[in-house]
């Protein structure tokens, strides 16, 4: 056999391993996308859910009164965002079957002039900080907390 015959074979050999490991690493930057909350992407509070009350977020109306920034939440180093309306960021835990744990949050000093949804502050604060779990749904970031009374609280979040 030739020489180039074999050059020929090792050039496809190569080109097919090299494609192959290219395959399996985007497939694993998949899948931590999907299931990876440090990616630094913002969220954007939708729907609040506690016990059969469930509380719709109007963002176009928010954007529309220049509110459009608050409520946001982002995962990289710390946990960040924007209540209503001061900015904060906080220390957080991801585990074992998607367990999170965020720490009392560090925020701004600025007096709230709204409460959109009658959605206060500090009890936005709150939910942060009792939050148990987390779940990525069909694009939708769920964060599983509780009130002062102990009631489920669900944060539901979308882009």
């Amino acid at each position: 056999m030739s020489r180039t015959y074999f050059n020929v074979k090792r050039i496809l050999l190569l080109t097919g391993v090299f494609m192959l490991c290219g395959m399996i690493l985007i497939s694993a930057d998949n899948c931590k996308g999907q299931q990876s909350l440090a990616d630094g992407k913002e969220w954007k509070l939708v729907e609040l859910r506690k016990g059969n009350e469930v509380t719709v977020i109007d963002r176009e109306k928010l954007e529309s009164e220049g509110f459009g920034d608050i409520f946001t939440i982002s995962f990289g180093e710390q946990v960040t965002g924007k209540a209503a309306p001061n900015r904060f960021t906080a220390p957080y835990q991801a585990g074992a079957n998607n367990a999170l744990t965020i720490q009392p949050p560090a925020a701004t000093l600025m007096a709230s002039v709204y409460d959109p949804e009658r959605i206060h502050e500090k009890d936005y604060f709150e939910y942060l900080i009792n939050i148990k779990s987390w779940k990525l749904a069909q694009d939708m970031l769920e964060l599983y907390s509780s009130d002062s009374d102990g009631k489920e609280t669900v944060l539901v979040y979308g882009n």
